[in-house]
């Protein structure tokens, strides 16, 4: 059904831009971040790869889906495991702040997929925060060693 391969794939890569702008911010929940770079990095770029997963598994299922709604059904346990697993990244402490302004975006923009299904718009209205020029190196430095990354051509945006 290429209507509804179409709203998934736009919620979909709007769950990635947001991955992007969360990753590009880094933070956790914990006071004063503190994080290692690898840590994290190796944490941000593996949900963003289970989400890939997840993804290429709902996009088969959304063929036969009967609405929109059901399509964007199929989204909420991927995009809340991918929550779930930004929030438990453990950024360094000095991308903690935007890291953590990213997941409280992606937050809202899961609880809003949940209650309006296909109508709605968080996803579509949200602004990354971004990183320094140095933040980004460094993390998409660590991100060039790491075979998740790598898999889900996934960069914290110096790229």
């Amino acid at each position: 059904m290429r209507f509804n391969k179409r709203t998934l794939a736009g919620v979909a890569l709007g769950a990635f831009a947001l991955s992007f702008g969360a990753a590009a911010c880094g933070g956790d929940d914990s006071p004063g971040g503190g994080g290692s770079d690898e840590k994290y990095v190796a944490n941000m770029c593996k949900a963003v790869k289970d989400f890939g997963v997840s993804f290429a598994d709902i996009s088969s299922k959304a063929a036969t889906a009967k609405s929109e709604d059901d399509v964007i059904k199929l989204l909420v346990a991927p995009l809340e495991n991918v929550a779930k697993a930004f929030k438990n990244a453990g950024p360094p402490s000095d991308i903690k702040d935007a890291h953590n302004a990213a997941v409280k975006q992606l937050d809202e923009a899961v609880a809003d997929v949940k209650k309006n299904g296909a109508k709605s718009t968080k996803f579509a209205n949200f602004e990354s925060p971004k990183l320094s020029p140095a933040a980004s190196a460094r993390l998409d430095a660590v991100a060039a060693k790491n075979q998740d990354c790598k898999d889900a051509d996934f960069n914290f945006g110096s790229q």
